[in-house]
């Protein structure tokens, strides 16, 4: 029986997920430039249905890895479609109010970037 690799199909990077037993239980969907710096983990589907690994004590967060934040922390990341498997860049948003604050903290930016760089993140908050 032939394992599950990496690939590319229709131009999208596609990552096994296998749970602790080395069994497949679904694909990651990531762009193509990230498919050989992600493929060097294990990665598996979290209790919270995120993409992720472990890394010591620390859960590592595939969409994090694409954005390429820090593990933890601000800023929250959501997916746009609701498709936690899908961690393209195109369905990743990072959280209006956190970018509002970095925004803000930065004078040197026009009104007319911050509005431009809102408007091409989160359309919709998560409710508090």
């Amino acid at each position: 029986m032939n394992e599950p690799e990496p690939h590319l199909l229709d131009g999208v990077g596609r990552i096994p997920l296998r749970d602790r037993h080395g069994d497949l239980r679904g694909w990651a969907l990531i762009d193509p430039d990230m498919l050989e710096p992600l493929t060097r983990w294990r990665w598996h589907i979290g209790p919270s249905g995120h993409v992720m690994r472990q890394e010591g004590p620390v859960k590592v967060y595939i969409h994090r890895e694409v954005l390429g934040l820090p593990h933890y922390g601000a800023p929250y990341v959501r997916h746009r479609d609701g498709v936690r498997l899908d961690n393209r860049r195109q369905n990743l948003c990072v959280s209006k109010q956190w970018l509002r604050k970095m925004l803000d903290a930065d004078t040197s930016l026009s009104d007319e970037f911050r509005d431009r760089a809102l408007a091409a993140l989160c359309a919709k908050e998560p409710a508090a």
